[in-house]
């Protein structure tokens, strides 16, 4: 069956992330004032531009309206009730060790599962204990419903929020030691980035094709979702 996340399968599987290339990358954010769900960088002249546009070119997530989360209703002996039936709260840990080891009641209980984490592992970047949304186990017990749902402006949301705020506190000491050549900070000092960081090392690769060339992975965008390099 297909699905709205399946082309994420389809990614190079000896893809590499290349942290160095993203800090590099966030430092040279410009303050502008355009949109605030964008960011701006000065590769070059003029600047070049982040976008929700770029950001469906590259994942090819669909954009719409985002509903209201809490009109989802509880689906009666749904996954929720019959995998986690004293939980009200789910880790992302707890769905992966139900999905390495259970036995399915049906056959799309899996896919369900399946597609929840895949969601917060790969598209949202969160950790293993990271408690799971009520709201998308009742999404998902509809499978139409969740492929149709506009998960490319649900995780851009995320993304550039976190995109935005990942050098918040460092920022300062990284360029200071930018400008006297040290290595030292950027080196020892490490910090995260949630959700898919990786929109944001293809397009570094977009906008500089000879940093595409020189890591090793060619043209970004023969194929397109342009993720799928």
């Amino acid at each position: 069956m297909a699905s709205c996340f399946g082309h994420f399968l389809t990614m190079h599987l000896e893809m590499k992330f290349f942290g160095g290339v993203i800090h590099r990358l966030l430092l040279r954010e410009l303050h502008h004032n355009g949109p605030t769900d964008e960011m701006q960088f000065m590769l070059r002249n003029p600047s070049v531009r982040f976008s929700k546009v770029k950001y469906f070119l590259i994942t090819g997530l669909r954009f719409g309206v985002v509903p209201n989360m809490t009109k989802y209703a509880a689906v009666k002996n749904g996954i929720h009730q019959r995998y986690f039936p004293r939980a009200d709260e789910v880790s992302l840990e707890e769905i992966k060790g139900v999905v390495t080891v259970a036995e399915f009641e049906e056959a799309y209980d899996i896919v369900k599962l399946c597609l929840i984490y895949m969601l917060n592992w790969t598209l949202m970047g969160v950790d293993e204990r990271f408690k799971i949304s009520v709201w998308q186990f009742r999404l998902v017990e509809d499978l139409d419903a969740f492929d149709a749902f506009p998960w490319g402006a649900h995780v851009y949301r995320h993304s550039i929020y976190s995109f935005k705020h990942a050098l918040d506190g460092r920022r300062d000491g990284f360029e200071r030691c930018q400008q006297e050549k040290s290595v030292e900070v950027h080196t020892v000092e490490t910090y995260n980035i949630y959700d898919l960081s990786y929109a944001l090392l293809i397009f570094s690769f977009e906008v500089i094709p000879d940093l595409g060339q020189e890591f090793g992975v060619g043209r970004v965008t023969d194929l397109s979702p342009h993720i799928l390099m």
